[in-house]
C-alpha cells in the first residue's frame, strides 16, 4: 500500500515538476506577496504548516503507557486526596503531552521510519491472528487478508436457494457469537500492551497477541471490537482535517500542473510528507489510539479443575503460576532501536522483571542473524523519501547557495540512510578466535579449580558434566550452546547461566568474593580471560545476534570482524547527517519563499469558492 502511494506521488510530481520548470518568460521572480486577488505567502505557509501539524498529531498511535503504582492510601501523607489527585492529573497530562511532542518531532524528521514501523506492526498483528486461526480459536480475518475472500461476487449467481436460506439461519444463530471473535483490532490492542495477567504471587505482566495464540491456559478476553474502539480515543476531527488538507494540497498541485503554474519548494516538502501520512493512516486503520488503561485477563477455570483432579492443588497452582510467569515474560517482539544499534537481548529469560509496558518501537522478532527485515525496508524507504525532494532540483531558488544547499541536502538524505544501515549486516560478520577444543579444556580446568572455593557444588558439577559430555560425544557437540552448559537444569536458563558464568569470570579475574586468593596459572592466561569475558557478554545478551548464535561448544571462541562501536558510530553519524539534511531542506523551503516565480501566487479558479487554512 505504501509503495502504491509513493508511486502515485511520483506520477503526480513528475509532470508537475516538469510543468513548473518550464517557466514562462513572464514568470519573473517576485518577493513577499499579500493575499489580495492572488495567493499570499502567508497562505502557502499556513496551509503547509497546518498539514504538517495535523499529520504529525493525528498519525500518533502510541502504545499503552506504563501505569503508575501510586496508592490512594498514601494520599493523606501528600496533603490530602484532592491535592494528590490534582498532582497526579498534572503529572499524567504532562507525561502524555511530552510523549506526543517527542513522537511528533520524530515523525517530522523521520516520517518514513513511522511508515515502516506501522507496516511491521500490521504484519505482527496479522500473523498473530492467523496463528490463532491455526490453533482453532474463533477469529474474524479482515476481508483483504485472503485473496479467496475476493471471490464473493461468484456467490451472487448461485442457483441453490436452499443454501442461501441455511446461511441465513446460521448467521442468525451465530450473531451472538460475533462479538467474541478475535479480530485484527484485538491483536493490535494486545500488542500495544492492552492486556495483562497477574496472580497473588506475581506482579502484572503484559500478554501479547502471539502469547495468547500460543498459550491455552488464559481466558479469551470478553471484550468486543466496538468496546475496544470505545476505549480508544480516536481524534476523528484531527484525522478528517488532516486528510482534507492533504487532498487540498494534492488537488492544488494537479490543477497547477494542468495550468502550467509553478509551486513552491515548501509545498513539495509538504506533499512528500503527506504521502507518508496517508500510508500511516491506512496501515494503522485497525490500531486503537490513545488507550491509557489495560484490561486484566485470568486463567481458564478448566485448567484449575484439571490441576485439582491431579491432586495437590496449591502446589500445582504455584508451579503453574511460575510456568505462566516464565511464558509471559518471553519477549515476542524486538526493538527497532536495538536492531539499529545492533543490540541483542535474551528472549527466554524467566527471571527478568515482568513486562510492564510495550515500547513504542516494537517490531516482529527476526530469525535472521544477519539483518532484520526492518533494516532493508527502512534503507529503501529512507532513500526513496530523500530522493523525492530531487523533483525540485531545477526549481527557482533565491540564490545559488540555497540551490546547492538543497541539492546537497537531497543527496545526503537519499544516501546517508543506506550507508548507515548497510553497516548493520556488516557488524554481524564473525571469524574464529581460537581452537574450540583447547577452550573447552581450559573451561573444564577453570570449573575444577572454582569448585574448590564454593560450598554449593551442584551447579558447577552439572556444568562440568555437560561440557565434558561434549568432548566424549563430539557427534552431539554442534547442538550445545554455552548458555545450556551453564544452566543447572535440563533446559537453557539465561538467569542461571549468567550467574554461574559471572561467578566463574570473577574467580578467573580474582574479583568480588575471590579477592586475595592465590593466583594459579590460569589466572594469568590472557587469552582465556579474553575469550571468557566475550562469552559472559554473549550470555548477558550484549553482543551481536550472529555472535550469540555462534556461542556453541563446537565453534566458539568467535569474535566480530568489526567492533560493535563501528556499527553504532556509523549509524549515529549518518543519523545526524540525515537530520541536518532534513532540517536544511526545511530551512531552504521556507527561505525560498522570499523570491518565488510569479506564477506560484496565481490562484487557481476552483479554489476561489472554497475556504480552508490556506489557498491553492
Amino acid at each position: 500500500m505504501s509503495t502504491a502511494c509513493l508511486c502515485l506521488a511520483l506520477l503526480l510530481l513528475s509532470p508537475a515538476a516538469l510543468a513548473s520548470d518550464a517557466a514562462r518568460p513572464e514568470d519573473r521572480p517576485v518577493g513577499w506577496q499579500g493575499a489580495n486577488h492572488r495567493r499570499g505567502t502567508w497562505d502557502i505557509i499556513i496551509n503547509c504548516l497546518t498539514t504538517f501539524i495535523a499529520c504529525t498529531w493525528s498519525v500518533q498511535h502510541l502504545n499503552v503507557p506504563a501505569e503508575e503504582n501510586s496508592q490512594e492510601s498514601s494520599a493523606e501523607e501528600q496533603g490530602g486526596l484532592l491535592v494528590h489527585l490534582w498532582r497526579a492529573y498534572l503529572a499524567n497530562t504532562w507525561r502524555r503531552m511530552w510523549r506526543q511532542l517527542k513522537w511528533m518531532i520524530i515523525t517530522t524528521l523521520f516520517p518514513e521510519l513511522i511508515v515502516i514501523h506501522a507496516y511491521l506492526e500490521l504484519t505482527m498483528a496479522l500473523k498473530a491472528l492467523w496463528r490463532m486461526k491455526g490453533k482453532g480459536k474463533s477469529v474474524e480475518l479482515p476481508w483483504w487478508s485472503d485473496w479467496r475472500s475476493l471471490s464473493w461476487p461468484r456467490g451472487c449467481f448461485s442457483t441453490r436457494q436452499e443454501e442461501t436460506e441455511v446461511e441465513k439461519q446460521l448467521n442468525t444463530k451465530v450473531q451472538a457469537e460475533v462479538d467474541k471473535k478475535w479480530t485484527l483490532t484485538h491483536c493490535f490492542f494486545a500488542n500495544m500492551g492492552g492486556l495483562y495477567y497477574t496472580t497473588e504471587k506475581s506482579p502484572p505482566s503484559i500478554l501479547t497477541a502471539v502469547q495468547l495464540a500460543e498459550e491455552s491456559e488464559f481466558e479469551q478476553p470478553e471484550i468486543s471490537e466496538d468496546e475496544i474502539k470505545d476505549k480508544s480515543k480516536q481524534d476523528l476531527f484531527a484525522k478528517i482535517f488532516a486528510v482534507f488538507q492533504i487532498l487540498w494540497l494534492v488537488l492544488s498541485i494537479i490543477v497547477r500542473k494542468f495550468r502550467g503554474l509553478a509551486y513552491s519548494q515548501l509545498e513539495l516538502i509538504t506533499l512528500v510528507f503527506a504521502v507518508c501520512g496517508v500510508c500511516i493512516y491506512f496501515l494503522y486503520f485497525y490500531k486503537p489510539q490513545n488507550v491509557e488503561r489495560r484490561i486484566r485477563i485470568g486463567q481458564k477455570k478448566e485448567s484449575l479443575k484439571e490441576a485439582s483432579s491431579r491432586g495437590g492443588l496449591q502446589q500445582t497452582n504455584s508451579e503453574r503460576d511460575a510456568s505462566s510467569q516464565s511464558q509471559k515474560i518471553k519477549k515476542t517482539y524486538d526493538s527497532l532501536w536495538d536492531v539499529l544499534m545492533n543490540k541483542s537481548h535474551s528472549t527466554s529469560d524467566s527471571s527478568h522483571s515482568p513486562l510492564i509496558r510495550v515500547p513504542n518501537d516494537n517490531i516482529p522478532l527476526s530469525k535472521s542473524h544477519v539483518a532484520h527485515s526492518a533494516v532493508v525496508f527502512l534503507a529503501f524507504a529512507s532513500g526513496l523519501f530523500g530522493a523525492l525532494h530531487a523533483f525540485a532540483w531545477d526549481f527557482e531558488f533565491p540564490s545559488r547557495v540555497e540551490r546547492y544547499l538543497w541539492r546537497t541536502a537531497t543527496c545526503v538524505a537519499a544516501g546517508s540512510p543506506f550507508v548507515g544501515l548497510i553497516t548493520i549486516p556488516l557488524a554481524q560478520l564473525t571469524r574464529s578466535a581460537g581452537d574450540p577444543e583447547i577452550f573447552k579444556a581450559k573451561c573444564l580446568r577453570l570449573m575444577s579449580e572454582y569448585s574448590w572455593h564454593v560450598s554449593d557444588k551442584g551447579p558447577i558439577n552439572a556444568a562440568y558434566e555437560k561440557l565434558e559430555h561434549t568432548i566424549v560425544f563430539p557427534e552431539n557437540d554442534q547442538q550445545q550452546q554455552y548458555v545450556y552448559i551453564f544452566s543447572e537444569g535440563p533446559e537453557s536458563n539465561d538467569a542461571q547461566a549468567r550467574q554461574l558464568a559471572g561467578n566463574l569470570l570473577d574467580f578467573l579475574e580474582l574479583k568480588e568474593d575471590f579477592l586475595g586468593k592465590k593466583p594459579q596459572e590460569l589466572h594469568h592466561d590472557k587469552e582465556l580471560i579474553g575469550h571468557f569475558q566475550t562469552l559472559v557478554s554473549i550470555i548477558e545478551g550484549h553482543e551481536s545476534k550472529r555472535l550469540i548464535d555462534q556461542a556453541r561448544t563446537d565453534i566458539f571462541p568467535q569474535k566480530n570482524v568489526f567492533h560493535k562501536s563501528f556499527n553504532q558510530g556509523i549509524v549515529v553519524v549518518t543519523t545526524i547527517l540525515y537530520c541536518l539534511a532534513r532540517l536544511s531542506i526545511l530551512a531552504v523551503g521556507f527561505s525560498s519563499l522570499r523570491s518565488m516565480p510569479d506564477s506560484v501566487y496565481v490562484r487557481t479558479p476552483w479554489t476561489t469558492f472554497i475556504s480552508v487554512a490556506g489557498s491553492g
